[in-house]
């Protein structure tokens, strides 16, 4: 029933409704000072999130929105719940309709039916991320959660020597070794490790989004899109950090692609045969030039993930320093050649031992 009158505004893009229901009178009067069962809803526009409103009573930011709730409608959400909190999520692109039908008896919620899903493999190579692959994964479990469709999880092990093997190990992932100094192999060797029709590839250093999978997911589903990347932040900034980004734009901006973390079916990661080991740097620019001109000759386009940034680690800022871009104007256009060995090792393939 809820949904059903959330139809209207579904529609917008980049809008994430998520509504939670309170059953328990003690938890609504701590939250909130209301003794009384409550709908919490928090909505989302692109990065841009909207206040929390409290419905109740078919009152309140549905009807500022235009929503409005039957009288016979207004509380049945509520019936036989003992619960004491449960989350629903809403996302557009228009399309995503979760069944109901259970849930007033209790029973989890189903994923979305309207779209077939597929399954998702996520790859991350790995040297030696003992500090980091931690968080990654659990980043991943928590867009898992919320993905249609099965995810599973490849770590490239790439020459080990700390503890990354036994952490994913632990953690129940696939496992993969690839032990050349060439990104494109590493990851090539993932996708082929890995069993999914969607494929998104990500550092392992960097943290997914809780909703990535699921856009991602929704927009391959669409027909519209070839694949694509993702919006990203650090995970602090300062004014040395901003600076060396503004020295990545031209660079960026010439391409006109977004990075950080891909997503595309295997169909297509084959068809473009995957990263390219020519390159041991600029191998994601190469592979997004690639596949975004394999998508125009099957009649789609590049995406970008924006309202599901993902957020990056800025250890190599805090070796560097912040600045470290702006002093070394040369090292961005020998790393952009593509094939400077002596760059790749020191940057990237010979770092933490």
């Amino acid at each position: 029933d809820v949904f059903r009158h959330l139809q209207p505004i579904a529609k917008l893009p980049r809008l994430i409704i998520e509504l939670e229901m309170l059953q328990n009178e003690t938890e609504c009067t701590k939250r909130f000072g209301i003794a009384r069962k409550l709908m919490v809803v928090k909505i989302h526009f692109g990065l841009i999130p909207i206040p929390t409103h409290v419905h109740y009573r078919g009152r309140g930011i549905f009807q500022i929105l235009g929503c409005r709730f039957p009288p016979k409608d207004r509380h049945s959400v509520f019936r036989n719940q003992e619960s004491t909190g449960q989350k629903i999520v809403l996302m557009s692109p228009a399309g995503v309709n979760y069944d109901l039908s259970n849930h007033e008896s209790g029973i989890t919620l189903l994923q979305p039916t309207a779209q077939p899903s597929m399954k998702v493999s996520v790859i991350i190579p790995a040297h030696n991320e003992e500090e980091y692959l931690p968080g990654g994964l659990t980043a991943v479990a928590a867009a898992a959660e919320i993905c249609p469709g099965e995810v599973e999880t490849v770590v490239v092990l790439n020459r080990c020597t700390d503890r990354t093997e036994e952490i994913a190990r632990e953690a129940g992932v696939v496992t993969v070794r690839e032990d050349s100094k060439n990104l494109s192999l590493i990851r090539n060797a993932g996708v082929a490790a890995s069993t999914g029709e969607i494929v998104v590839t990500i550092d392992a250093d960097s943290r997914l989004h809780p909703h990535f999978l699921r856009i991602a997911v929704e927009k391959l589903n669409s027909g519209t899109f070839i694949g694509g990347g993702a919006f990203v932040f650090p995970e602090r900034w300062s004014l040395g950090i901003i600076a060396s980004g503004l020295m990545l734009f031209p660079y960026l901006a010439k391409y006109r692609l977004s990075f950080a973390a891909f997503w595309t079916t295997r169909k297509a990661f084959d068809a473009i045969h995957g990263f390219n080991p020519d390159f041991v740097t600029i191998e994601d620019v190469d592979f997004a030039i690639r596949l975004r001109e394999y998508g125009h000759t099957e009649g789609k386009k590049w995406g970008t993930v924006w309202s599901a940034p993902i957020t990056t680690s800025c250890r190599k800022f805090d070796q560097y320093g912040d600045w470290h871009l702006v002093r070394d104007r040369g090292f961005l256009k020998r790393a952009f050649t593509g094939r400077d060995r002596e760059i790749a090792n020191e940057y990237w393939y010979d770092q933490r031992g």
